[in-house]
């Protein structure tokens, strides 16, 4: 274990049996085998309490007497806890384990994961149903969901707060100073604020998969030379049609910039923005900046090279376009024939590591005592942005209708805010409550005009039945 992965090998004894393991990276003494020990022991590793012992005794060659590694004490995140020890008034766990039920026996989606946090602990994770519906496959808390639109805000607006932060991105810049190719087209005077408000006027989707089957010669389920871009499990792409997609979108027309209109084509265009500032692909830029540092090991673009097949939750059945089911690939066509990192869909992961990066944003850009973003910045982009549109800097806001038409909760406060997902996932934060909440489904499996988790308002439900527990 200590060759192929990063481990802590803890000791309840003394601490001579260092004597024969010369050569592990990392050792931790506790003398006594006693149940006190092991709370120390946690909250050394966890961070809640700083290392501070040093070795009484040399031992071997490897451990001199007076060594020892000293670490600081970090406000320890996402812990688990009770409902009670958080403030909830009772326990709404049944309330939310029934409807889960109901969404596996309706038919909204075969399974999911759920996870309420409060005060940056823990009081509800669950992992219920299969990830299809033959029942093979149970979901478990590992299990890695297509987040859909959420990477719109889990990756493409996280990347640009901290290019605001840096004084590198300029909401009021016009799309031509950061796109040199844009100039000579109509979305040369586009900005970034109207691409994160949604406000540009540009069409709400392009589907560049319809026009490529209609072409023919785009798909091959053998991979050669020429069909060398793999968007699904049983499908490649020929790398040239990129360009054709690219022209489609500069060549789509404006409407009524100012105007909100839901847009993957804002966030595409950011995506492009981003990668010209960074000299980075999105995916290495916030993996590096954000999910490395922050150790989330389960949100990622393109999983299906990093994990194994039965990791993932499929997310369709497509004939149409990619020969077969698709697991581990993203769900969005779009997204898809881009390579599977793009600015509006592509990224995956699992309750818990979603719900990091929205403690973050809640914590105002910090997480395990490191400040990732400005408080201001983060209070900046979540807020209401103007009174004709409920929306925030690529934020989501409550739009304050009611049951199934409500895409928050009706009990959630105005200062929510968060995102939704296509594949039936949400991500949300209540400040006021000091509420996390993320729920991941495959609600398009096998079919993606499933609407059932929205017409019985599973979600919402789910998260009222929470808000109701509440003081």
């Amino acid at each position: 274990l200590n060759n192929e992965i990063e481990t802590i090998n803890v000791f309840f004894c003394q601490p001579y049996v260092l004597s024969d393991l010369q050569k592990i990276n990392c050792a931790l003494v506790c003398y006594e085998d006693l149940p006190n020990f092991y709370t120390a022991a946690a909250n050394v590793i966890y961070g809640k309490r700083p290392a501070m012992g040093v070795l009484p005794v040399a031992i071997g060659s490897a451990y001199k007497s007076g060594s020892g590694v000293f670490t600081t004490n970090k406000v320890p995140q996402m812990l688990i806890s009770t409902w009670k020890h958080e403030g909830f008034v009772s326990d709404f766990s049944g309330n939310v384990e029934r409807i889960l039920r109901e969404c596996v026996v309706n038919g909204a989606s075969p399974g999911g994961q759920v996870l309420v946090a409060r005060n940056g602990h823990i009081v509800f994770q669950k992992s219920f149903g299969y990830t299809t519906y033959d029942s093979v496959y149970e979901v478990d808390n590992s299990q890695l969901y297509d987040i859909a639109s959420i990477t719109k805000i889990a990756s493409t607006t996280l990347a640009a707060m901290h290019l605001y932060d840096k004084g590198k991105l300029n909401l009021d810049a016009p799309v031509k100073e950061y796109l040199p190719h844009a100039v000579n087209t109509n979305k040369a005077n586009i900005t970034i604020r109207q691409l994160l408000l949604h406000e540009a006027g540009l069409e709400s989707w392009i589907p560049f998969y319809r026009q490529a089957i209609i072409s023919g010669g785009v798909f091959s389920p053998v991979k050669d030379a020429h069909f060398s871009i793999q968007i699904s499990n049983n499908c490649y792409m020929n790398k040239k049609y990129q360009q054709e997609m690219w022209r489609q979108i500069w060549d789509s027309p404006i409407h009524a910039p100012g105007r909100f209109v839901y847009s993957d084509l804002s966030m595409i265009l950011l995506q492009q923005c981003i990668e010209t500032i960074t000299g980075q692909g999105l995916d290495d830029f916030v993996y590096n900046r954000f999910y490395k540092p922050m150790r989330l090991l389960n949100i990622n673009f393109n999983p299906f090279y990093k994990y194994n097949i039965n990791s993932f939750a499929p997310t369709q059945d497509d004939l149409e376009m990619r020969f077969g089911t698709v697991n581990g690939f993203v769900h969005d066509p779009a997204s898809s024939m881009f390579g599977g990192v793009a600015g509006h869909a592509g990224l995956f992961s699992n309750a818990q590591d979603l719900a990091c990066i929205m403690q973050m944003l809640l914590n105002e850009g910090v997480f395990n005592g490191v400040q990732f973003l400005n408080p201001e910045t983060v209070k900046y982009f979540t807020k209401k942005q103007h009174g004709n549109s409920r929306r925030g800097l690529g934020f989501d806001k409550p739009n304050s209708k009611y049951g199934s038409n409500n895409n928050v909760s009706g009990y959630a406060s105005s200062s929510t805010f968060g995102h939704s997902g296509f594949t039936g996932t949400w991500a949300w934060v209540d400040p006021q409550k000091n509420l996390v909440f993320v729920m991941l489904t495959n609600r398009t499996y096998p079919n993606q005009d499933n609407g059932k988790l929205v017409s019985y308002n599973i979600r919402g439900r789910v998260l009222d039945a929470v808000y109701k527990a509440l003081p």
